[in-house]
């Protein structure tokens, strides 16, 4: 069985600078990979390469075994029917409701009828306890509030893959326990594929997983966080939430 994503030798940068230099990566099915580096080194760049939106200068992004970037747009709108993407910035839809963007990505990937959308919004809006925000819009969220909109609209396609970029950055330590307990029941419950970028050092010890750091454009793993906490190349860690 071909891994679930695998990047061969990719390329992508701007005219003064390349953010990424002949990267290969390969994560299977049900696995998780953990991308950590300095801030503006490209990590997030890095996760939307993965994730399908961003298309490289040169190499290849595959999807079970097949290379996204040669398929027709039609036939990679099907592949992401079942990819979950929650970026750094919530990223919600200000002239939506709380309700009406977690159900986005049903409305336009499945053919769910309008009952089967808002069971399925109403169960993730009532496990992360947003119920009442129903038909409120994005300006009259806080700040966990709407982190926890746009995590639910990541899950509610029941996600093959998910992409995830600093998901309990400047959360409360609750929040972030309870986001890192979700991705792990995910994993479980389906075999979802994770990749996700984090500073976080309790976090990124939290999910014992592959971690790599994004540095110069490359990738290099790091092999285990000790008892202190971190393991060199330092830069990549902060002790948060």
């Amino acid at each position: 069985m071909p891994d679930r994503v695998q990047l061969e030798d990719v390329s992508f940068g701007y005219r003064t600078r390349a953010l990424l230099k002949n990267v290969s990566v390969a994560v299977p099915h049900g696995g998780m990979l953990v991308i950590t580096g300095r801030s503006g080194n490209g990590k997030s760049t890095l996760l939307e390469t993965c994730a399908g939106l961003v298309e490289p200068l040169g190499g290849r992004v595959l999807w079970n075994g097949r290379d996204m970037w040669s398929l027709s747009p039609q036939h990679r709108a099907s592949m992401r029917a079942r990819v979950g993407h929650m970026f750094q910035r919530p990223a919600l839809i200000s002239n939506f409701t709380v309700f009406e963007n977690i159900a986005l990505p049903l409305r336009y990937h499945s053919d769910f009828g309008e009952w089967e959308i808002r069971d399925r919004v109403n169960g993730w809006m009532e496990k992360f306890g947003i119920a009442h925000l129903h038909g409120l819009r994005p300006e009259q969220l806080s700040s966990d509030q709407a982190r926890w909109a746009a995590f639910a609209r990541a899950l509610v396609v029941e996600p093959e893959m998910l992409f995830l970029d600093e998901p309990t950055a400047g959360a409360d330590p609750v929040t972030a326990h309870t986001i890192v307990r979700t991705i792990g029941e995910e994993r479980r419950r389906q075999g979802t594929t994770v990749i996700l970028v984090s500073h976080s050092v309790r976090l990124v010890r939290s999910m014992q997983c592959p971690v790599t750091v994004l540095e110069d454009g490359r990738l290099s793993f790091l092999r285990h966080l000790g008892e202190g906490g971190r393991e060199q190349p330092e830069i990549c860690l902060r002790e948060d939430v």
